[in-house]
């Protein structure tokens, strides 16, 4: 097995969006979100609009055998 972090591009941040919040996403996960999130399901435009965040040193894309399995954060 390979596990790798690697930053957000281009190239994954459609595919993220459709895996978290798109049509291919399993929204199961936001029921984990805790009691105090409440946030709502962003649309593409929204998502896309508000994405800085994510091209930064601090915010990486997990890899594990050639295939994103998730994502990690820190402040």
């Amino acid at each position: 097995m390979s596990i790798k972090l690697e930053p957000f591009s281009e190239a994954t941040i459609k595919y993220v969006y459709e895996v978290k919040y798109g049509t291919s996403s399993d929204k199961e996960w936001m029921a984990f979100n805790g009691p105090y999130f409440n946030d709502p399901v962003p649309s593409w435009s929204q998502f896309n609009s508000n994405r800085s965040h994510l091209f930064n040193d601090h915010h990486r894309l997990i890899w594990s055998n050639q295939e994103i399995v998730g994502e990690v954060s820190a402040y």
